[in-house]
């Protein structure tokens, strides 16, 4: 396990990132915390203190895909959650009112 051997730690390079970089790092929550300490993992110690800032960004865009997908997935899921509703209501009783109307549920 050469990779356990050689794990650099968020903490251990944080002291020697400019102080926007620590905040940075310092704000992430557990699982971009996480994340960013694979990529400095990958990249290198050196590496990621000198090109922080693109890192940065980086995850920034992940971050803003994240919740972009979780919004989608909640509209889904309501959408499934009213077409269900309809479908049982046309299956039990022929028809509930508001599916009738076209209020929807």
């Amino acid at each position: 396990m050469t990779q356990a051997k050689n794990h650099i730690s968020l903490t251990t390079t944080l002291p020697k990132l400019p102080t926007d970089a620590q905040a940075w790092i310092n704000e992430l929550d557990p699982s971009f915390r996480s994340s960013t300490e694979r990529v400095l993992n990958v990249v290198r110690e050196e590496s990621f203190i000198k090109h922080w800032q693109t890192h940065r960004a980086d995850q920034q865009t992940g971050e803003r895909l994240q919740r972009r997908l979780a919004a989608f997935a909640r509209t889904q899921a309501r959408r499934l959650l009213r077409t269900s509703i309809r479908t049982r209501c046309v299956t039990i009783i022929g028809a509930c009112a508001p599916c009738t109307a076209g209020d929807g549920i």
